[in-house]
């Protein structure tokens, strides 16, 4: 599950993955990833967009990449998982 804006920045980081990239794959404005990004915690309640925060961990599942609750970890990619390029090939 991801919990802060800080795990997507890091995800995209390992990845190597641009923003634009990320927004497209999870079909979303840049904008919006822009402001998921910049928040430390995932708001809850009327705030909330959930489809918004799945988009974007869907598009992270599919690279192989999960979010883990531990602090210390964050985010992973699975072992068994192939890295994929920004167009979605494996590389």
């Amino acid at each position: 599950m991801i919990t802060s804006g800080t795990q997507i920045r890091a995800a995209r980081a390992m990845l190597g993955m641009r923003l634009d990239d990320l927004a497209a794959e999870a079909q979303l404005h840049r904008n919006s990833v822009t402001k998921w990004e910049h928040r430390e915690t995932i708001p809850t309640g009327r705030y909330r967009e959930p489809w918004a925060v799945e988009r974007i961990r869907e598009a992270f599942a599919r690279r192989g990449v999960e979010f883990v609750s531990d602090a210390a970890l964050g985010v992973q990619i699975r072992s068994s998982t192939p890295k994929l390029a920004p167009e979605g090939r494996a590389v």
